[in-house]
């Protein structure tokens, strides 16, 4: 009895074993944000800003042309009072290497777009 339970669980986990192998150490990586196409031309979107935290936050409903594009450089301040305006805006910025989808701001409305700041850490206390 114990003898066929020991041979139905090898039978099971076998498979996944060796399809876990072939898959190589890249498998289970981390994902990274992704880099800008190489001489990738500037694109512009009209649309309006809205937030969805599912999706990963900020994002620009666009208008011209349509559909949803996350914004990769997000900074939080200035976005939220875009999104509160509720304006059409005229976006220009890249796309990224994984598609139309992911879109890295450059300016709004002709206006230089600010990097989102890194948080600035404290010194040690002694």
């Amino acid at each position: 009895m114990i003898q066929k339970r020991l041979i139905r669980l090898m039978l099971v986990a076998l498979p996944v074993l060796l399809i876990l192998i072939a898959a190589g150490p890249g498998f289970a990586q981390e994902q990274t944000m992704a880099p800008v196409a190489a001489g990738a031309d500037k694109e512009i979107i009209k649309g309006t800003i809205d937030f969805n935290e599912r999706l990963g936050g900020y994002f620009i409903r666009g208008v011209e042309p349509g559909g949803e594009f996350f914004i990769v450089n997000q900074n939080s301040s200035v976005l939220k009072k875009l999104k509160k305006s509720g304006k059409i805006l005229t976006i220009q910025g890249r796309t990224t290497e994984t598609g139309a989808e992911y879109f890295l701001i450059e300016s709004i409305d002709g206006k230089k777009y600010p990097a989102a700041k890194k948080a600035q850490s404290k010194p040690a206390a002694k």
